[in-house]
């Protein structure tokens, strides 16, 4: 049996667990694949494994050895579901191996546009604190998290962990979600409109849909509080970073934070990545040691399960 990982981002092949598979499977390893690429690499193989290389439903039409399709991510955009379903191919993700590590990083940037932490440490790397005569020194003004509110858009699990931590934190929360049993101390948002205009805090945990593409938009900036902070750890598609420019260029947002953008690796003309008050980290909020070994051993469980019954557990 043959197994080709299209791409090996996520993969840690180092683990002694990944042996279990290469005993008794042909394990196949590329760093990524072009689009053109994909049905060359995967002639023959029974088990694909992606994170965001696309298999499309042409690709998989010349791939009819294909059983088995893994995620090595918890969105399920990159493949068709619909036509592997029609097809009898099963497909599975990894759901809510990184909700901590995307938690955190969302507080990582909060607290360093709060405490500007980041330009101490490189002013004094470069001896402004020697050059004082003061024990201390500001030059940038410094905030608490308690009392801000924060406004959550999206409460799956991501969301229901940065709540709880907001809260840890003395902030009030609200949310703007379908459920309507909240967990203590949620505020359900009445409209996204009401989180607008009450949030200091905006933070983005939904995933891409047609109805929310470019959500934070001119029009939607325009009924936030002046001042307002947006963070992004959801999808970039969800923000019209030419809007979002405009509104860091006169202050209406204060800040803007993310681990995504529109279109990834950056591009140099990219609107926003470049702005002073605009902290973007490159997709790597679910790259800690602990995910990503939850990640790879969710899969190794996964495939496991197909070679032994033919099935794999987190089936979507």
């Amino acid at each position: 049996m043959k197994l080709v990982m299209l791409t090996d981002i996520g993969v840690k092949a180092d683990m002694k667990e990944w042996n279990d598979i290469r005993s008794c499977v042909d394990v196949i390893v590329y760093h990524d694949s072009t689009p053109d690429l994909v049905v060359e690499r995967a002639k023959g193989a029974e088990i694909l494994l992606t994170n965001k290389v696309v298999i499309t439903p042409e690709h998989l039409e010349q791939l009819p050895d294909v059983k088995y399709i893994i995620m090595a991510s918890t969105g399920t955009n990159v493949v068709d579901l619909d036509y592997c379903h029609k097809r009898g191919i099963w497909c599975s993700n990894v759901p809510a191996y990184s909700t901590n590590s995307v938690a955190q990083l969302v507080f990582s940037h909060l607290l360093n546009i709060y405490t500007q932490a980041g330009h101490y440490a490189e002013k004094n790397r470069n001896g402004a604190w020697s050059s004082t005569t003061d024990f201390c020194y500001a030059d940038a003004p410094l905030y608490e998290l308690a009392g801000k509110t924060l406004g959550i858009v999206g409460l799956g699990a991501i969301g229901q962990r940065v709540a709880q931590i907001a809260l840890a934190f003395g902030m009030n929360v609200m949310a703007k979600t379908s459920k309507t049993d909240l967990p203590q101390g949620i505020t359900k948002a009445d409209s996204l409109d009401d989180l607008y205009a009450n949030a200091d805090i905006i933070t983005l945990h939904c995933p891409l849909a047609a109805d929310n593409t470019k959500m934070i938009n001119a029009t939607s900036i325009a009924k936030m509080k002046e001042g307002v902070i947006i963070v992004n750890t959801a999808r970039g598609g969800l923000v019209d970073e030419t809007a979002l420019r405009s509104a860091l260029d006169f202050g209406k947002v204060a800040a803007f934070a993310a681990d995504v953008i529109s279109a990834e690796p950056a591009r140099k003309d990219n609107p926003v990545v470049s702005h002073p008050h605009a902290y973007i980290t490159p997709h790597n909020a679910w790259m800690t040691e602990e995910a990503l070994r939850r990640l790879n051993l969710t899969m190794i469980k996964n495939i496991k399960a197909y070679l032994k019954e033919g099935k794999p557990v987190d089936v979507v």
